[in-house]
């Protein structure tokens, strides 16, 4: 008799011939010639597989059925996907009885599905992943994952969505060893997390030390929790983080993730910050090669574009335009800061005050560094700037990042009371990103918080998400705070963030950061789209 792990393995189709259609088409010669070498590569790992559980070696078979569960679900197998899941998870018990049971469960599914698929086509020795090594371009797609058949599909697509030059490789050493020494500022990444050897964690971690620039987003078939933390871990080794996404990945989803990395590209594109010297940026400053882009921030409820927020950007004679990350901390090494800030606020009171005239009345707001709060005549300066625009307080917010707020309280809050006292608007942004935001929300006197952009962007799918979001919702409302929601990147952010009586939204679905001059006849489009919004 069968073992009972083997009997539940059939309440799933043992083939759906869908499954890989929908992920790569339906050209019939492709199709059969990813089921063949499926076949091969999974034959492989059966025995594999087998061995391990005869030998007691329950890590190494749950190794085994991991892969085994990623390359079965892409190809539509999914009875033996669901038994690898199972073993897989009991695998990580280390009891001997439920694995053994499930290694005879899998093996029954496998009988059944290559009996399927053997009646109809006969398998192709699978070729190894070919790395090329002649290929350097500067932009292109690197794939890291331990599994062939999760590989090639992912090729496929790519090539579907017209993305390359595409490098693949089956494990961590070799794909860093391929990085040392390359620009990869305009590569995309696509990790699995779950490889033997070098997993995705320990891979990230080699990753930052390299200091790789490029983007990465991370694939896998791991628990959405297990996802989400390891996106945590990858933007706090400062890694360019774009998303995390289920294996196998929908076309969809993967089209819309390279759509990101293309937006992306020009932020990428760019020398690394330590490469300019502070006599550079000193002469950016004074040689008023700093200038603004605006993004807008709009009001939920009714659509009105009610205030942007400046982003300084460098106009650099030689490389070209350069983004905060490459000067700003050089700045504030070096003592800078104080200058740039007084030089970026300036230019903002005075567009202000030009839209002013255009009959555009608009809140600004300017980031602002810590540093600038040691300043204690940093309130007297803000009031002569704005009165020598013809401005008032409440025209300008200043927007200090949460994770920036110092330990020495002192300063910071006597210039932060001052400032409001003063009916300047004050807004802790990226809330949520650092280890103290309670504490924050209650000692400084903050009338806007920016929910952090890992907290609005795919929340509605991602409960843990959701959930931080309404906390953090609920308690600026009732601080009397407005709150924004930033990241707002596509339709489903727009609902969720509005369905949840958020005030304002600020990303890329409202409007992406744009010249000043281009801001009123954004504001004409952007009426006409609102209104037809569902």
């Amino acid at each position: 008799a069968a073992p009972a792990a083997a009997q539940d393995t059939p309440t799933l189709p043992v083939y759906d011939s869908s499954v890989l259609a929908a992920l790569i088409g339906d050209d019939a010669a492709l199709l059969a010639e990813f089921r063949s070498d499926y076949l091969v590569s999974a034959q492989l790992d059966i025995e594999a597989l087998r061995d391990a559980a005869a030998g007691g070696d329950w890590a190494a078979a749950g190794g085994f059925a991991h892969r085994l569960k990623s390359s079965s679900r892409a190809v539509g197998a999914l009875a033996l996907g669901e038994a690898c899941a199972q073993l897989e998870a009991a695998a990580q018990t280390g009891k001997a009885e439920p694995v053994r049971a499930l290694v005879a469960g899998c093996e029954a599914a496998w009988a059944l599905l290559s009996a399927r698929l053997l009646a109809a086509e006969a398998p192709v020795a699978a070729a190894p992943a070919a790395v090329d090594e002649a290929a350097a371009a500067a932009s292109g797609v690197l794939l890291v994952d331990d599994e062939v058949t999760q590989l090639e599909v992912l090729q496929r697509q790519l090539d579907t969505i017209g993305v390359g030059p595409v490098q693949v490789f089956c494990a961590g050493l070799p794909a860093l060893q391929w990085l040392r020494g390359r620009d990869s500022s305009a590569l995309l990444l696509l990790l699995d997390l779950n490889m033997p050897g070098m997993d995705g964690v320990q891979f990230m971690r080699h990753l930052a030390d390299q200091g790789y620039a490029g983007t990465l987003a991370l694939i896998s078939g791991a628990d959405p929790r297990v996802l989400e933390t390891a996106a945590k871990l990858a933007l706090a080794y400062k890694l360019n983080m774009l998303d995390h996404l289920p294996k196998p990945t929908p076309l969809t989803k993967l089209r819309a993730l390279v759509e990101r990395w293309r937006a992306f590209l020009p932020a990428q594109a760019r020398r690394v910050a330590s490469t300019y010297s502070p006599q550079e940026v000193q002469r950016a400053i004074d040689g008023g090669e700093l200038l603004l882009h605006y993004q807008p921030k709009v009001s939920l409820s009714n659509g009105a574009l009610v205030g942007v927020e400046a982003l300084v950007r460098w106009q650099h004679p030689v490389d070209g335009l350069r983004y905060p990350g490459s000067f700003v901390a050089v700045a504030e090494r070096h003592g800078l800061i104080d200058a740039l800030t007084r030089a970026v606020l300036t230019s903002a009171l005075a567009q202000a005050r030009r839209w002013r005239d255009a009959g555009l009345s608009l809140r600004v707001a300017v980031n602002i560094s810590m540093d600038n709060l040691a300043q204690l005549d940093f309130p007297e300066h803000l009031v002569d700037e704005v009165a020598r625009h013809g401005l008032s307080p409440p025209d300008l917010a200043l927007e200090v990042a949460e994770s920036r707020l110092m330990r020495d309280a002192r300063a910071p809050l006597d210039i932060l009371t001052r400032l409001r006292m003063k009916r300047f608007g004050l807004s802790i942004d990226d809330f949520g990103s650092g280890h103290s935001s309670l504490a924050q929300l209650r000692d400084y006197p903050f009338d806007e918080l920016k929910i952090d952009r890992g907290f609005v962007h795919g929340s509605r799918e991602h409960p843990a998400q959701r959930a931080i979001f309404g906390v953090s919702l609920e308690m600026a409302h009732q601080l009397g705070m407005t709150a924004v929601a930033e990241g707002v990147e596509n339709q489903a952010d727009w609902d969720f963030v509005r369905s949840a009586g958020c005030d304002m939204a600020q990303g890329y679905f409202v409007a992406r950061p744009m010249p000043a001059e281009a801001l009123a006849d954004w504001a004409v489009q952007w009426r006409h789209r609102f209104e037809s919004l569902p």
